[in-house]
């Protein structure tokens, strides 16, 4: 499973200030205090300290008389920490260093991310808590809680004590206990899982910053030396966080474990239950019911409340709809406060630590802490509906909406009556529920979305989820369970529509990083080669289907294939979803990942089925899709991009809808006897620059590359096009050289010894050159008697010795050999094997019509095709009207690999 932030950036917002408003939440920093900025929210306002790569020159005044940094653990959070600082202290004096136990299994993952003891950052765990100035104890939390004596004990005077969480301190708090008072106690709460923080932060160096990151939580709870602040905002920054905002180690673990056994994990769970024993009692399906119950919350209602908050919800509904909402959220919002007003005393008291001390401990004499989810038959049903959703039809519900949002708002209204801060308050009731851990719900059920977190909340889940299901069940759902009065009813929603909730939601959400995470699951293997591999894999938050090609990227440069993809939208151009990147096995290898739409086939893999069945594509088919790439070449040639790698592997085809996209404008292996170089394939030509001649599958060469021409143009992709088209109407190659030299001989012997000035157009430096005389053939020869001569006489102007000469990819989709596809449908439609119908043919864009002349144009759009969008406009545009065409292509970054 990848989790990643789509590669987008956008500049920190400025927050506003109310003159009104009061600070509940400040830093006090030394280091950092021209870069807090105060949010308003509501009432109140928060400081917090906006991050990024810019602040790192900082750092060593912000962690002064810090000379180490130990790292404690390696479970989820410690690699992704310990590796965020060694890189953002680079060049500085202070050292990152990871303590584990002797025997720890963890030692050679952490050697493989660049901590060993010769360079002095790996070493025992004692030593390591006993000589670091910063500890960051990054360990479980059943560890810590049967630990810290020991590790308090170690810990030199003066040092500061970093935590990730602040369970440590409950379960002080609960056996009357405190740390010890010669150290400074800080913590720093990423607010996301471990590998999302270092990936994260990995891309944010690759994309010149940007604001990718995790959000964190700081607090500082003890400063013995006045240091205790800069350290934790230092260690916050070197992590990437974009935004850190203020808290308190008590506030931060009764509101997170609160939290988890409330709405964010608990409290859906029980209450998607409840729902759908309701909705199968009300005669729905069970499919139905689990789509209403589940799917609505965690699809569409999920979705509006990330980007607009709880208010729109309610906005969403009109009529009946909003009357079921109505009665849906005064129902449920008491039952739901009565269990979470009890979750929160349990947890400020003591008793759910010790609870899940105590459930830790029965494990040890041999009792299994937790109950596997999903045995239940709802649970199984869904999973097999989750393979045949159709995203499209999940419709926000009244009901479940209604009894979602009234859970959502008992918990808030808990948090504020105990005065945490808001955007903790907005962070563990909602945007945690929305940006993180219902998307895992959506994609693989709730077992996957409760067992992919902290033991502490596992045990909570499987604790509180029943009462909430039972609680909801007897008061919300049941006949006469609800007992208020129609004016009692009608003060609640009224309290609801005016919350200060929604302010402090509205400056929250601007306050996320950018991009949205998206977790993928890869599934299968569907390419590999020396330039990386590619894997299907599924968007687990909408199901999709894409591809992922991930290749080993030269940090030297940038990578071209994405600068090239970027700039591409066509609808017979593959297109790029998404990148991001990841770490490989090796301190510093990284790679790129790719995310580009799947297509199920390639032109070659259809070919070849043709081929061992002995039948030949049907002409109206070779039509369709030599067309369809003349297009796609036609687009990227007018954008000065040559692919340089045409060939029938490299054009993929869905065989359903007959739609065929150029792919792989990556990597090819130029082997010029020892070493192998990869560069990459496609490429914006410059005139008068240099471009390596050895490119290009061999049978699809064309010649002028067989002659060593560096200055070459795009009409080597015509060439390509002319042999893959040829190979479509014979069946096999139509050039099947065994070499360089023999390619060159298979042509020569179609298209006769080529004359001194068609060898000089190819490459001046070869005119003195002697070749055997030979005929040439005629094409009419080459093909079978029933190929159309429209066909031969297209191909043969494609393949033309004479680069100049060949015809260009908009000219050859304008030739009569494709009038066929141009018919009025109304008069003389177009039939497909099996009745398909064709795909769209005529949308062209801007950038492909304004490259050829009005002629051409005419053709190219029949009458009965022509829209405001492809014909009008153009025309407009060329009589200095602008014609909303897209902006220029920006030129080549400095930094991107030459050849």
């Amino acid at each position: 499973m990848w989790k990643l932030t789509p590669l987008t950036s956008r500049a920190m917002p400025k927050l506003p200030l109310a003159a009104a408003a009061t600070t509940t939440r400040s830093f006090q920093s030394k280091t950092f205090q021209d870069h807090v900025q105060t949010a308003t929210m509501s009432d109140r306002t928060e400081q917090i300290l906006a991050g990024g790569r810019h602040l790192f020159p900082l750092l060593p005044k912000a962690f002064a008389g810090v000379k180490q940094i130990g790292v404690v653990g390696w479970g989820s959070q410690a690699p992704a920490q310990a590796q965020n600082l060694r890189d953002s202290l680079k060049g500085t004096d202070i050292r990152v260093k990871v303590g584990l136990r002797s025997n720890s299994s963890s030692l050679p993952k952490a050697r493989a991310a660049g901590f060993t003891e010769e360079s002095n950052t790996l070493g025992d765990q004692n030593d390591v808590l006993a000589e670091s100035d910063l500890v960051l104890l990054l360990i479980s939390d059943a560890a810590s809680v049967s630990s810290y004596k020991d590790i308090f004990a170690r810990l030199k005077p003066g040092a500061t004590l970093g935590l990730s969480h602040g369970y440590l301190l409950g379960h002080l708090d609960s056996v009357g206990e405190a740390f010890p008072p010669s150290i400074n106690v800080v913590m720093v709460a990423p607010k996301g899982m471990g590998p999302s923080v270092r990936r994260l932060y990995v891309q944010a160096a690759q994309n010149n910053g940007g604001t990718a990151g995790i959000n964190a939580s700081v607090a500082v709870h003890q400063d013995v030396n006045g240091r205790a602040t800069d350290h934790a905002l230092g260690w916050s920054v070197a992590l990437g966080s974009p935004y850190s905002f203020p808290t308190t180690l008590g506030e931060e673990y009764k509101s997170d474990i609160y939290g988890e056994r409330g709405v964010l994990l608990g409290g859906v769970y029980g209450l998607i239950e409840a729902l759908f024993r309701h909705y199968v009692h009300q005669g729905k399906s069970p499919a139905e019911a689990f789509h209403d119950a589940a799917d609505s919350l965690t699809g569409p209602l999920n979705t509006l409340i990330s980007h607009h908050g709880l208010l729109a919800v309610y906005d969403a509904f009109e009529g009946a709809d909003k009357e079921a909402f109505e009665a849906a959220y005064t129902s449920a919002y008491h039952p739901s406060r009565e269990v979470l007003e009890e979750i929160y005393d349990e947890v400020a008291s003591g008793n759910e630590i010790r609870s899940v001390n105590m459930a830790v401990d029965r494990q040890a004499r041999g009792f299994p802490m937790l109950a596997t989810l999903e045995h239940r038959w709802m649970w199984k049903l869904g999973d097999e509906l989750r393979r045949s959703r159709d995203a499209s039809k999940l419709k926000l519900h009244p009901t479940t909406a209604g009894m979602y949002v009234a859970m959502m708002m008992a918990q808030i209204d808990v948090l504020l009556s105990h005065n945490h801060g808001y955007s903790e308050i907005a962070n563990e009731s909602v945007i945690e529920a929305t940006d993180s851990l219902n998307p895992f719900m959506h994609a693989r059920g709730v077992a996957y979305m409760v067992d992919n977190c902290s033991m502490t909340a596992r045990l909570g889940t499987r604790k509180w989820a029943p009462r909430f299901d039972y609680t909801l069940t007897e008061q919300a759902l049941s006949v006469g369970g609800d007992s208020k009065t129609p004016l009692e009813k009608k003060e609640l929603l009224a309290k609801f529509t005016s919350h200060r909730i929604h302010d402090v939601l509205n400056t929250c959400l601007k306050l996320r990083p950018d991009g949205k995470t998206i977790h993928y699951s890869a599934e299968r293997i569907i390419g590999n080669g020396s330039f990386g591999v590619v894997f299907q894999a599924t968007i687990e938050e909408t199901n999709e289907v894409v591809a992922i090609k991930k290749v080993l990227q030269d940090k030297r440069f940038k990578n071209r294939e994405m600068q090239i993809m970027r700039q591409l939208q066509h609808d017979n151009i593959v297109q790029l979803k998404h990148c991001f990147y990841c770490n490989g096995e090796k301190p510093d290898e990284l790679y790129l990942n790719l995310v580009m739409e799947y297509i199920p086939d390639t032109l070659y893999g259809v070919a070849r089925q043709l081929q061992r069945s002995k039948q030949l594509m049907p002409i109206v088919l070779v039509k369709l899709y030599i067309y369809q790439i003349c297009r796609a070449l036609g687009y990227t040639h007018s954008m000065g991009i040559c692919h340089r790698d045409i060939k029938p592997q490299n054009l993929l085809l869905n065989p359903t809808t007959h739609v065929v996209k150029i792919c792989d404008f990556g990597r090819y292996i130029e082997c010029r006897v020892f070493p192998l170089h990869v560069s990459p394939s496609a490429k914006m030509l410059q005139k008068n620059e240099p471009n390596v001649s050895y490119i290009c599958s061999r049978y699809y060469r064309a010649p002028e590359l067989i002659f060593g021409a560096t200055d070459y143009s795009t009409a080597i992709d015509v060439w390509s096009l002319g042999c893959v088209f040829g190979e479509l109407l014979l069946g096999s190659p139509l050039f099947p050289g065994e070499s360089g030299v023999d390619q060159l001989v298979e042509i020569i012997k179609v298209l006769g010894t080529p004359t001194r000035d068609q060898i000089e157009a190819m490459n001046p430096n070869y005119t003195e050159f002697q070749f055997p005389q030979i005929q040439a053939h005629p094409w009419s020869k080459v093909f079978r008697s029933r190929t159309p001569p429209e066909a031969i006489d297209l191909i043969a102007k494609m393949l033309e010795y004479d680069p100049i000469k060949r015809i260009k990819p908009l000219e050859a989709a304008a030739h009569p050999f494709f009038d066929e596809l141009r018919q009025d449908p109304s008069i003389s439609p177009l039939v497909l094997p099996q009745n398909v119908p064709p795909p769209v043919l005529f949308d062209f864009t801007w950038q492909e019509l304004k490259s050829v002349d009005v002629a051409t144009r005419d053709i190219l759009v029949p009458k009965h095709a022509r829209t405001a969008t492809n014909w009008p406009d153009v025309v407009g545009a060329e009589a200095g009207g602008g014609g909303g065409g897209p902006p220029p292509v920006d030129a080549p970054a400095d930094s991107e690999q030459r050849e």
